[in-house]
């Protein structure tokens, strides 16, 4: 009985590693497909098979296809029948939306966030959001993207509300694809980034509804210049250009 007893333990403990490992492996999946469809690698509207993405990605297709789902439901993959997955496609009803939601929550929390942030901390992480990129260095435009967010996130630490921060990470992650699709290398964008410089004043002075004007400012000029860099470029779906072209973001 005892024997027996020990056999059943390591099976379900042998069992229980492989589960643990292959959610392990298919987190890991989940984080390489991620950042290859927010830095456009994986393009915007375009059709990608099981097969291919493990022979690219080299996971196996079970933890792929874990991943893939919960990609899915982040509405960044589209399963089609018999074909695989189209990639989310980058629309002007998803950036309006987007920058909507962003003027919502952004703004106060910066209001808030006046004498309260480490304005230290701030000036560190924007050095690096001043950077000018060459196009094609893929790994720069990553290292812009990903301090941008960080400094806004910043922002939103200091008021405390957790939900708060997760739910402006994702929003800033989906303007992520806006930028790496072209912005970072509009001129605008570089303009944009040095409101920076004027919000971290703001908000070293304690001034928490100039630091909100600021931030609602900075917020609108993005939507403006990610709107006009969409306009310019081919893979829009599902939107009438027209009328959302000529929409204001908090409309």
């Amino acid at each position: 009985m005892a024997k027996a007893q020990r056999e059943m333990t390591k099976k379900r403990d042998a069992a229980g590693g492989a589960a643990a490992a292959l959610e392990r492996q298919s987190d890991q999946a989940f984080d390489k497909l991620y950042e290859a469809i927010t830095r456009c690698e994986l393009a915007p509207d375009s059709i990608v098979s099981e097969p291919q993405l493990e022979q690219d990605f080299k996971f196996s297709r079970v933890a792929l296809r874990m991943a893939i789902d919960r990609l899915v439901q982040k509405q960044l993959m589209q399963p089609l029948h018999r074909r695989g997955y189209r990639i989310a496609p980058i629309t002007l009803r998803d950036i309006k939306d987007t920058f909507g939601l962003r003027l919502l929550v952004e703004p106060p929390t910066a209001g808030a966030a006046a004498g309260v942030v480490d304005i230290s901390r701030l000036n560190r992480i924007n050095e690096k959001c001043l950077v000018a990129v060459r196009p094609g260095d893929r790994d720069a435009e990553a290292a812009l993207t990903c301090a941008n967010r960080e400094f806004h996130l910043v922002i939103a630490e200091a008021s405390g509300n957790r939900r708060l921060c997760s739910l402006l990470e994702q929003l800033i992650r989906d303007v992520d694809r806006v930028y790496h699709f072209g912005l970072v290398h509009d001129v605008r964008f570089a303009e944009m980034q040095s409101d920076h410089v004027d919000l971290i004043a703001a908000l070293a002075r304690g001034d928490g509804a100039q630091a909100e004007a600021m931030s609602r400012a900075h917020i609108e000029r993005g939507y403006h210049i990610a709107m006009d860099a969409i306009l310019n470029r081919s893979g829009l779906a599902d939107v009438n250009i027209g009328r959302f072209a000529r929409e204001p973001v908090s409309g």
